[in-house]
């Protein structure tokens, strides 16, 4: 039954997104990941139910993104590594911060 099986692997988005995302670079484009899982509209609907009646994706679906591709209005810098939320940050294992 695949409802048991972990999310990455009922979709394999993790080899689709880093293919295109070089090509939105190779293209000299733009990007943005808009997250939808978590997030809610101003009547407390869930963003993926939005998305998901909005496009017409059938409910075995789920919208786990959007994400934008375009011409950049403007040229960004990376963040200063100095002003990271380091403590959001888990680099090889998951622990949670007190």
């Amino acid at each position: 039954d695949k409802s048991q099986q972990p999310f990455t692997s009922r979709f394999p988005y993790k080899k689709g997104f880093p293919v295109l995302f070089c090509e939105v670079v190779f293209k000299r484009l733009g990007s943005c990941w808009v997250q939808m899982r978590g997030r809610f509209a101003a009547d407390g609907t869930p963003s993926e139910q939005c998305v998901a009646e909005l496009l017409g994706i059938p409910e075995q679906y789920p919208v786990l993104c959007i994400i934008t591709i375009g011409h950049p209005d403007e040229q960004r810098r990376p963040l200063d590594p100095a002003k990271a939320l380091w403590e959001k940050v888990h680099i090889g294992n998951w622990r949670v911060t007190e």
